[in-house]
C-alpha cells in the first residue's frame, strides 16, 4: 500500500482518469474533485466495511469498488470479508455428475460444477461412470431395432435416440421396428 501511495502521493484524482460518469457517485469519486489518493483510499475503505463480500459491494456501490480497483488497494478493502465456505472440490465435481446419467444431463442440472471440471481439468475423472457415445455410428437395421426395444414408443424413441431413429428412416425400416408397445 505505501509503495502504491507513493507513486500517486502528489498527484489529485482529479489528474487521474477513471471513466467513472456515476452522477450518484460520491463527490470524493468524481473526477472533477481535487481530493488527495490518501483520502479516496481511506473512502473506499469505510465502504468496503458495509459490505460482507465483494460482489455486495460491487453491485450496490460500483463506483468505490471501481475506484479500489483501479487503485489496486481491492484487497485491501475486502480483507474483512467473508470468504466463501463451500469451494467446490474434485469430488463435489464427482458426486453432482455421479447423480446424472449423461453428460448433458450433468451440464443442464450442475452447470456450475460442469464448467468448473472442465476448467480444472477433472471432466474426464467425473464422467467415468457415464457411458460414452459413439459418434458417427455406423446404424445397422438391427442396431435400429435393438435401439427400438428399448422404447415403449415411437415418439420416445425419437425423443431419446433421434440418431438411430433417423437411421431406421433413412434405412426406410422405420415401420418394421417394434417397439414394446405402440
Amino acid at each position: 500500500m505505501l509503495s502504491l501511495l507513493s507513486t500517486y502521493e502528489k498527484q489529485s484524482v482529479s489528474s487521474l482518469d477513471f471513466g467513472i460518469s456515476n452522477r450518484n457517485a460520491p463527490n470524493i469519486l468524481k473526477r472533477d474533485t481535487n481530493q488527495s489518493i490518501e483520502s479516496v483510499v481511506e473512502f473506499c475503505k469505510k465502504r468496503a466495511l458495509r459490505y460482507t463480500s465483494r460482489s455486495d459491494w460491487r453491485n450496490i456501490e460500483s463506483c468505490s469498488y471501481k475506484r479500489a480497483s483501479e487503485l489496486g488497494i481491492l484487497d485491501e478493502c475486502c480483507n474483512h470479508m467473508n470468504t466463501p465456505k463451500n469451494k467446490k472440490t474434485k469430488e463435489a465435481c464427482i458426486t453432482s455428475a455421479r447423480k446424472c446419467t449423461t453428460i448433458a444431463q450433468w451440464k443442464k442440472n450442475y452447470s456450475y460444477d460442469y464448467f468448473l471440471a472442465h476448467k480444472k481439468g477433472w471432466a474426464e475423472e467425473c464422467t467415468k461412470h457415464i457411458p460414452k457415445t459413439r459418434k458417427n455410428q455406423k446404424w445397422t437395421p438391427e442396431l435400429c431395432q435393438q435401439e427400438a426395444i428399448k422404447h415403449k414408443t415411437r415418439s420416445d424413441w425419437r425423443r431419446s435416440s433421434n440418431a438411430s431413429y433417423l437411421a431406421a428412416s433413412r434405412l426406410g425400416i422405420l415401420s418394421t421396428c417394434k417397439h414394446a408397445s405402440i
